[in-house]
């Protein structure tokens, strides 16, 4: 008998969905598994109206450092105790986890599982850490302790081909260990949202992170309203405690641009992030290094709101030709610049008609049923 468990560490975030959907998904497939979370995670009742086995855990946080690393730690420990507790004489424990602590402090729990004869699986979103790609820490240094993590796992996920490759040429990871699946979307309902009214109407959603290029946006939209576009960006979301000075800058930007950018500062509910998408003509997600698949993409087109992307976010799918628009590299204020005429220019027909064409291809290759289907399908295999 296999007992399976799904585990996020964090209550409010993209991860936090990813893994409140996967869990639901699941469930609807046949694939009985426990969904441990912490006790304020914010998708409970999602999770709960599905009939999803929930256990909880005390939430991550605290007014300092130290603060946070103990409640890193205690929560670790508590998701140990059920997962062990679990346990007997005919059952073997596997869990998969969707999100990771501090490096190292993720590899001591893995090593700990392991040695306590639970399987462990590990989605890996992000192959570097954010902060990294930031600029805040030093690659070298984040490469040595990530592949600490992804050593001490059993088996690794990947949303991208790109990621896997990674995985095997930077860090040595037997390609044998990894598995492929992309990253899920609610399917054929969730694609009837109609058109934004105005297209001019931009947007910018999610952590405020400087390899976003979001000051590099800001700037981009400040060129092309001098221009006589009549176009406006609103950039939503909360930045990360390491990225405070990034933050800083992005409000004097944003303030030499007062006239047709704003900052909304704060953490974008669920309701809100749709609202928001359902109110705007495009998203612009002109990301720089990242190798992994963009949910927010996802959802936005599904919300009618046309993706202007970097390759970086499309990665290797066929979503830059299915949308005919791309921001080009370097990721700069004149490649952003050039990607938002090249949108501004479009009919309503025209992106009627691309957005209908990535939606199809969403549903096609990312809808939730498939997705389930394919981490029931590795679960069975790796546990057999």
């Amino acid at each position: 008998m296999n007992a399976i468990f799904l585990y996020v560490p964090t209550s409010r975030s993209g991860v936090a969905r990813y893994a409140c959907e996967l869990a639901i998904a699941l469930n609807q497939n046949g694939t009985r598994l426990t969904l441990i979370v912490p006790v304020d995670y914010e998708f409970m009742h999602n999770a709960n109206s599905a009939e999803v086995i929930t256990r909880h855990v005390c939430q991550i946080g605290g007014k300092t450092k130290v603060a946070v690393l103990f409640s890193m730690i205690r929560q670790m420990l508590q998701v140990s105790a059920i997962l062990l507790g679990a346990g007997g004489l005919r059952t073997s424990i596997s869990v998969h986890l969707v999100s990771s602590y501090r490096p190292l402090l993720q590899t001591i729990f893995h090593l700990l599982l392991r040695v306590c004869g639970v399987s462990i699986f590990f989605t890996v979103h992000d192959i570097l850490p954010h902060d990294v790609l930031g600029g805040k820490r030093s690659k070298g240094w984040a490469r040595l302790s990530q592949s600490l993590v992804y050593r001490s796992a059993q088996r690794l996920h990947v949303h991208t081909k790109i990621q896997l490759d990674q995985l095997v040429q930077d860090f040595g990871i037997n390609p044998s260990r990894i598995v492929l699946i992309p990253h899920g979307v609610a399917c054929v309902e969730s694609f009837s949202s109609p058109l934004a009214r105005d297209h001019r109407n931009l947007l910018v959603l999610g952590s405020l992170r400087a390899n976003k290029q979001i000051v590099g946006v800001t700037r981009a939209v400040g060129c092309l309203s001098r221009e006589g576009f009549g176009v406006h960006l609103s950039i939503r979301g909360a930045a990360s405690r390491t990225e405070t000075s990034y933050l800083i800058t992005l409000r004097e930007v944003v303030s030499q641009h007062s006239n047709c950018v704003s900052l909304i500062e704060g953490f974008v509910t669920e309701s809100e992030f749709d609202t928001e998408l359902r109110n705007s003509g495009a998203i612009v997600l002109a990301y720089r290094d990242f190798a992994s698949q963009s949910g927010v993409l996802l959802r936005a087109a599904q919300n009618g709101c046309f993706p202007i992307c970097s390759s970086a976010v499309a990665g290797d799918t066929p979503i830059l030709d299915l949308l005919g628009i791309q921001i080009s590299e370097p990721v700069e204020v004149e490649e952003i610049s050039a990607s938002l005429r090249q949108f501004l220019s479009l009919r309503q027909d025209q992106r009627a008609k691309r957005l209908s064409s990535l939606r199809n291809w969403i549903q096609s290759n990312c809808g939730w049923p498939k997705v389930a289907r394919s981490f029931a399908a590795w679960y069975v295999a790796e546990l057999a």
